[in-house]
């Protein structure tokens, strides 16, 4: 009985991996060229992940047949999973060499591990072939928008994934990408968006449940687009790997440990700023010089800190590798104005809102920085857009109370305030202002009432005690007055109480 008689009887039924390479092992054992037995014994392999038989396999049947494109083909399989991407990359272009009819796969294949040694052009060069080729799996558009978003082309790569979903609505890759993507230029909407498409293909999808969790995080907290990429953010192209649960590679998998890029997100969001953490940033950044995201990270630590003129050194940094993301910029103006140097921050806020025009916070900040400069008719546009991008921005309504305040407006700033307050009844800020106005007009008990508010939320606030001390000291009541003034001392010796004025 020949091998091709043998094959038709067994594939009667389905066979197993396992059932597979004993029959082609036999059969190989009868002939030592029979290049079906290599070819079918190595997939085998493959799809049991024994990659380096796979290898041993197709290094014979290339030897018996060396016209064999697919032995190149599926040895660049087993080199691409070991990692060894210039042997796959060679195979690969033996491969594409020799292949008689359409070698579109090829090239998408190759592209997979030109990105995966950072040469995106290359990789690009071969997506558009096999695109121009005609291949419409989706593949080759993913894998492009991959390239190009490394290259810094994140609108084509937005492009190229939407491309690759209108073929393909149901991949959970091409959805996962776009919504990272958006996440990085602060579309938040449209990346919850993605994320929920893909969460719904694939529920136990971890990556994107992590990317998901940060992005309610940052959308919570205001915090506006990093451009920074966590494990489970980074973009990811289709695999060679049949044993990957989602039929891709991902820079992380569950049960992995954690990576220092997660570790630091998360410190990035809880706000830690230690010793430790900022050592651990300074490793990273002499490790990978090239790794932008650590500047932000350390950065704003130094910022949390207090410790400004490293914050803006570092935020400098992160400006040359992220000239085209707004935080690097917000970022550094922040820093600005916490050291009084209002036209360089104004400066910054300006640059970052004309990358990004929907930047509250950025709105807010340069608002306040007007304010500081006296530019009062700047602030109050700049508080009316907040406003206007976010009708429920607490911030925004205070800031426009200050400008209204100066401008004797009292009833107006008291309804802003009140209006902050309601939005956000922690919002210390609001009770001072909307006790400073009620103090203009004479009203000290309500004026006392917001003080006693404010040190409710800020029990060590040594303004607040001189202002209540200051209501307490209109009214009469000066053993009161006496009390908030002592404790105010006590706070800031270097307070001035002379002058009691709101």
């Amino acid at each position: 009985m020949g091998y091709g008689q043998k094959e038709k009887k067994l594939y009667e039924r389905p066979e197993t991996p396992e059932e597979i390479i004993a029959r082609c092992t036999k059969a190989l054992d009868t002939d030592p060229n029979d290049a079906k037995a290599y070819m079918d014994r190595a997939i085998a392999y493959g799809t049991i992940g024994d990659f380096d038989a796979l290898i041993a396999d197709m290094t014979e049947l290339s030897r018996i047949d060396h016209q064999n494109s697919t032995a190149y083909f599926l040895r660049a399989w087993g080199y691409s999973v070991h990692r060894e991407h210039e042997k796959a990359i060679a195979d690969y272009t033996l491969s594409i060499k020799l292949g008689q009819d359409d070698t579109s796969d090829y090239y998408i294949a190759r592209g997979h591990e030109f990105c995966r040694i950072q040469k995106y052009d290359r990789a690009i060069g071969d997506y558009t072939y096999a695109i121009r080729w005609g291949n419409r799996r989706g593949d080759s558009w993913i894998g492009r928008a991959v390239a190009f978003a490394q290259k810094g082309d994140i609108e084509q790569a937005i492009k190229d994934c939407s491309t690759a979903i209108a073929i393909w609505p149901t991949s959970k890759m091409a959805l996962a990408n776009r919504g990272h993507l958006y996440k990085r230029t602060g579309e938040y909407e449209k990346a919850l968006a993605d994320y929920d498409a893909a969460l719904k293909v694939e529920p136990d999808y971890g990556a994107v449940k992590r990317s998901r969790t940060e992005l309610l995080m940052m959308m919570e907290s205001g915090v506006e687009a990093v451009n920074v990429i966590h494990d489970y953010d980074t973009l990811v192209i289709p695999s060679d790997d049949p044993d990957h649960k989602y039929g891709w590679i991902v820079s992380h998998k569950e049960g992995q440990p954690e990576s220092d890029e997660e570790r630091w997100q998360k410190a990035f969001l809880a706000g830690d700023h230690s010793d430790e953490l900022i050592a651990e940033y300074t490793k990273g950044i002499k490790k990978h010089p090239g790794n932008g995201s650590s500047y932000v990270y350390r950065g704003a630590a130094y910022y949390r800190r207090g410790n400004y003129d490293r914050a803006i050194a570092d935020f400098t940094r992160a400006i040359d590798f992220f000239p085209k993301q707004s935080i690097a910029f917000i970022s550094r103006a922040d820093a600005y104005e916490k050291k009084g140097d209002y036209p360089k921050a104004i400066a910054d806020y300006t640059r970052a809102l004309s990358l990004k025009p929907d930047a509250k916070h950025a709105h807010f900040c340069r608002g306040i920085a007007y304010l500081q400069n006296e530019e009062y008719d700047l602030a109050f546009a700049d508080f009316n857009q907040a406003i206007a991008i976010d009708p429920k921005d607490a911030d925004a309504y205070m800031g426009r109370s200050l400008v209204y305040a100066h401008r004797e407006h009292y009833d107006r700033a008291l309804t802003d305030d009140t209006t902050a307050i309601s939005l956000d009844p922690g919002l210390f800020g609001a009770y001072g202002n909307r006790g400073n106005v009620y103090a203009q007009q004479g009203n000290y008990d309500a004026a006392i009432a917001d003080y006693t508010a404010l040190l409710n939320l800020e029990s060590e606030d040594a303004q607040a005690y001189a202002l209540r001390g200051n209501a307490y000291y209109e009214k009469g009541n000066f053993t009161a007055a006496l009390a908030d003034y002592t404790k105010a001392k006590e706070l800031d010796p270097a307070i001035d109480l002379r002058e009691r004025r709101f």
